[in-house]
């Protein structure tokens, strides 16, 4: 893609890196840059060519700012609920996050305000800039933030954290963040997008079905609790994992002492 789309892809062997390319905005989420992300991930998830992903925002300024103010400004109360509820353009995006099979990487630099925060939080891992600050302003513009989006925060980081952020809609400084569990790693400015793509090169070394089965398992577990364990499709792909050709490559590899070799069979 060329540089004035406002979606970038770039593709390291099977480390698949998307940009959010709206640098001059905070790389904002429009109606276009949602639907553009949305499409993208169902189309890497039906050609099972990327075994991780990368989300990154263009530029040192933010990872991302929320949604686009100047689009919500433009439209009437009816349209913004529409476009900021679960099956609005904001939900689709994020469902297309969540069910995304590998695990998605959020790497953090600048701002992740508002929505922006919870697109990554919708990731499974966030590496983060020293110098980056996270966010929930909706206190600030007047809003009452989508409750599916709500309680995304209560389920990953709690009720005391999710009251402090969107309460009182501070700045919270990266350090900050990764104390509230927002954040998984905080590095050097300098050093985020390789210590990121390093962590991306070890994901892609696992197993293959190990990986889909784990973060589903886990998706499912975080929203239904215990009852999920004995859910048929958990069942599912621990019996098909045990007796996958990788599950034998993987002992093999471990008895013999050397580094598998998976091909997601």
């Amino acid at each position: 893609m060329s540089d004035n789309e406002e979606l970038t892809l770039e593709v390291e062997d099977q480390i698949v890196l998307i940009t959010l390319n709206r640098p001059d905005v905070g790389n904002a989420l429009s109606s276009d840059l949602l639907g553009r992300l949305t499409d993208t991930l169902d189309r890497l998830k039906k050609e099972k060519a990327a075994r991780c992903a990368v989300l990154k925002g263009a530029g040192t300024k933010a990872f991302c700012v929320g949604m686009d103010l100047k689009e919500m400004m433009a439209a009437t109360p009816a349209e913004n609920y529409a476009f900021l509820s679960r099956g609005g353009r904001l939900g689709e995006t994020l469902q297309a996050i969540d069910e995304f099979p590998y695990p998605i990487v959020a790497m953090v630099k600048g701002y992740a305000m508002g929505a922006g925060l919870e697109m990554a939080l919708a990731c499974d891992i966030r590496v983060a800039a020293e110098s980056s600050r996270v966010g929930m302003p909706p206190a600030r513009l007047g809003i009452v933030y989508p409750p599916d989006g709500i309680m995304r925060f209560l389920r990953e980081v709690g009720p005391l954290t999710t009251r402090k952020l969107f309460l009182t809609a501070r700045h919270f400084e990266a350090r900050e963040g990764k104390e509230m569990g927002l954040l998984d790693w905080v590095v050097p400015d300098e050093v985020v997008e390789d210590f990121t793509m390093d962590l991306a090169r070890d994901i892609i070394q696992r197993a293959p079905l190990s990986l889909i089965g784990l973060k589903r398992s886990i998706s499912l577990l975080t929203r239904r609790g215990p009852r999920a364990a004995t859910d048929p499709e958990i069942t599912r792909m621990v019996r098909e994992s045990i007796s996958s050709e990788d599950a034998h490559e993987g002992l093999a590899a471990f008895a013999e002492k050397r580094k598998p070799i998976f091909k997601g069979k």
